[in-house]
């Protein structure tokens, strides 16, 4: 049976090579440690089935520009409209 519980020092090595793996080896798995270490404000879960680490999400606080912050309405603002068609 699979469950989700907090991320756990233990489990760092088997989210690094679940995230090289889904990732193709790219930066992300580093990003991943850069964004523990140093980022207190965090929330990071594993899916676990029968003792091994299956799955990794990790949240951390972002901010979300408004439109008129970026000079061509760039980065989520340009995707408000798909957005809210979808709520």
């Amino acid at each position: 049976m699979i469950s989700i519980r907090p991320e756990e020092a233990k489990d760092y090595d088997q989210v690094r090579a679940i995230n090289l793996a889904a990732f193709e080896g790219g930066p992300e798995a580093d990003l991943i440690d850069i964004l523990r270490s140093s980022c207190a404000e965090h929330l990071s879960l594993v899916a676990e089935d029968g003792g091994e680490v299956i799955g990794h999400i990790l949240f951390t606080p972002v901010t979300v520009f408004d439109r008129g912050a970026m000079p061509d309405g760039g980065g989520v603002a340009r995707y408000r409209d798909e957005f809210e068609a979808a709520m």
